[in-house]
């Protein structure tokens, strides 16, 4: 069943997914209606599975409803232990030198780990850098190591540099490190 945000009422949405027998649910609402899904499903003494984009889940990943410790399932696409100690310099290197007004967008994981693939694309690209030659560049890129994700690969079929994640059990407050139940996933 799909279930649209304006539609959406956790009660109804508990008891009807109940009543069909459903027990895996997968979500990619933010973390107050599903938050509220919980609560109903644990008011109706149900507990499905849960599978939900980490970056949705918001506190839940470490303070769950009681009765979803273990069956709340977050999807990450990196996780603390792929950062190499030569990444994290670099990155500590960059936070101390970042202006304090622009200290967040300077510590972004992600945008450090872009800035790596663009700068090895325009490496590969040679010194007569066009389009054509920076898309050849950047689709040639086989499980390149930026320090802080797992290994990155582009190819002509390929314009994502992951496909895949760490699925991780959510708990409760008392839980102070959420255990990995998966190694990477690869999705092709």
């Amino acid at each position: 069943q799909r279930f649209r945000l304006g539609q959406f009422d956790a009660e109804t949405s508990a008891r009807e997914l109940q009543a069909a027998g459903i027990d895996l649910v997968l979500s990619l609402a933010e973390e107050s209606p599903l938050r509220a899904l919980l609560n109903a499903a644990e008011h109706r003494g149900w507990k499905p599975r849960v599978l939900v984009p980490g970056v949705l889940a918001g506190k839940l990943a470490v303070a769950s409803p009681p009765g979803f410790a273990g069956r709340l399932h977050l999807a990450y696409p990196t996780l603390p232990a792929d950062r190499k100690a030569w990444a994290r310099d670099e990155l500590s290197s960059g936070v101390t030198h970042a202006a304090a007004a622009h200290l967040p967008s300077q510590v972004s994981l992600s945008g450090l780990s872009a800035a790596k693939i663009v700068v090895e694309g325009l490496r590969q690209s040679g010194r007569a850098l066009d389009r054509p030659k920076f898309i050849s560049a950047l689709e040639r890129l086989y499980r390149f190591a930026t320090g802080l994700t797992p290994p990155i690969t582009f190819n002509r079929n390929r314009h994502t540099g992951t496909l895949g994640a760490y699925i991780v059990a959510a708990g409760d407050e008392q839980v102070a490190k959420l255990p990995v139940v998966s190694r990477w996933l690869e999705f092709e």
